[in-house]
C-alpha cells in the first residue's frame, strides 16, 4: 500500500502520564505559596510608594469627587423614585384605615426588610430586580452608615475651604 502524505508511520502511540494525588496537592500548595508571595510583594510595593513622591493631591481630590460625589445624584434620584412608587402603592391602603401618616415609615421598613434582612426567596417575591435591591441597600447604608459620618466631614471641608485650596495648590493669593 502506498503511503498517503498525511499517514504517520513508525511511531508508537503515546501514553499520557498519570497524575498522582501527591502531584495535585503539591502543585496546589506551590500555587498558593506563589499567590501569597505575589500579594505580599504588591502590598510591600504599595506601602513603600505611599512614602515616596510625587504625591498628586489635586488629582486625588478630583478623582474622589468624580467617583463619590459625582454618582450621588443618580443614586438619590433612583432611590427617590423607588420610594415614591412604594408610597403610592401603600398609601391608598393606609388611608382606608385612617393611618396615612405612617406610610413613609412602613415603606422604608419594608424595603429594608425585603432587600436586606430577608433571604433571596422573600426578595424574589417582591418583584424587585437585583439592581433595585442594590439601590435600596445602598440608600439604607447611605442613610444610616455613611451620612451620619460624612456630614461632619462635609461641614469641616466647607469651614476649612481656604486651607484645602492651599493644600491642593489652587490658592490664588
Amino acid at each position: 500500500m502506498a503511503q498517503a502524505p498525511l499517514q504517520v508511520t513508525g511511531q508508537h502511540p503515546r501514553w499520557e502520564d498519570k497524575i498522582s494525588v501527591f502531584d495535585v496537592l503539591s502543585n496546589s500548595a506551590m500555587q498558593f505559596v506563589a499567590n501569597v508571595q505575589d500579594y505580599s510583594y504588591l502590598a510591600a510595593q504599595s506601602l513603600t510608594n505611599l512614602l515616596r513622591g510625587p504625591h498628586y493631591f489635586q488629582d486625588l481630590l478630583e478623582q474622589m469627587d468624580d467617583i463619590g460625589v459625582g454618582s450621588l445624584p443618580i443614586v438619590l434620584l433612583t432611590g427617590f423614585f423607588i420610594g415614591v412608587v412604594m408610597v403610592l402603592q401603600t398609601g391608598s391602603q393606609f388611608t382606608r384605615f385612617g393611618q396615612s401618616a405612617l406610610t413613609g415609615d412602613v415603606v422604608a421598613d419594608f424595603l429594608k426588610n425585603a432587600a436586606i434582612l430577608a433571604g433571596p426567596a422573600v426578595a424574589s417575591q417582591t418583584n424587585l430586580n437585583a439592581w433595585q435591591r442594590e439601590v435600596i441597600v445602598f440608600c439604607y447604608q447611605f442613610g444610616t452608615l455613611i451620612l451620619p459620618t460624612v456630614a461632619p466631614a462635609i461641614v469641616w471641608v466647607l469651614m476649612h475651604r481656604r486651607f484645602l485650596e492651599r493644600l491642593a495648590g489652587r490658592d490664588k493669593r
